[in-house]
Formats: structure tokens, C-alpha cells, sequence
């Protein structure tokens, strides 16, 4: 029975983590729910590592400063994915400026005579 209120404690703070590293990176984005699941759940694991290098003990990524690292690590980690999707919708945006009508690369559009 601890063990599963350990596991779903576990992932309550990972999403409440990746939730918080949205809000703070997001831009204005609706939440991705799934998203900020795994953000935080990378956010924990390298909150672990640095906890478990600091002072050898896993147990402190539970605490205060184990939880605001992992913000840290999950707000780094949401910038990248955030930077990322922008860039694609950006390049998207572009391609679709682009088309023709017909749905062609502008390159592929008959020449026009000039009079």
C-alpha cells in the first residue's frame, strides 16, 4: 500500500512539475497534459541525479529544493520543445505561403508574359 501512494506521489509531482514548467515557458499555450507529464517526469529524474551527486541520497528530490530543481530542469526542458514546435509552425506557415492555389510550390506556377 506505501509503495503505491510512493508511485502515485511520484507522478503527482511530476505533473504538477511539468504543469508549472509550462505556465512559466508556455507563452500562452493551452496545457499539453501528456506533455507536461513527461516534462516533469525528465524534470524528476534529473532533480534525482543532481540530488543523488550533491549528498548521496535519492530521498531529497521529495523536498523543497529537489522539487524547485526539478521546475528548473522541467522549465529547461519545455524551452527547448517550446522553441522547437514554434520553429515548426513558423517553417509550416512559410511552406503554406508558398502553395498555390492548387496546392503546388510557387516554383511550379506558369510564367507570366510581361507586356
Amino acid at each position: 500500500m506505501v509503495a503505491v501512494v510512493l508511485i502515485f506521489g511520484f507522478f503527482g509531482i511530476a505533473l504538477g512539475t511539468g504543469w508549472v514548467a509550462q505556465l512559466l515557458v508556455g507563452k500562452g499555450r493551452p496545457v499539453d497534459w501528456t506533455q507536461a507529464f513527461w516534462v516533469g517526469v525528465a524534470g524528476m529524474a534529473v532533480a534525482t541525479v543532481i540530488g543523488f551527486l550533491v549528498d548521496r541520497d535519492t530521498g531529497s528530490t521529495f523536498g523543497l529544493v529537489g522539487i524547485l530543481v526539478a521546475i528548473a530542469a522541467a522549465a529547461v526542458i519545455q524551452s527547448v520543445l517550446t522553441s522547437r514546435a514554434i520553429k515548426q509552425e513558423h517553417d509550416q506557415r512559410a511552406h503554406d505561403k508558398q502553395l498555390t492555389a492548387e496546392g503546388l510550390p510557387g516554383h511550379h506556377q506558369p510564367n507570366k508574359k510581361k507586356h
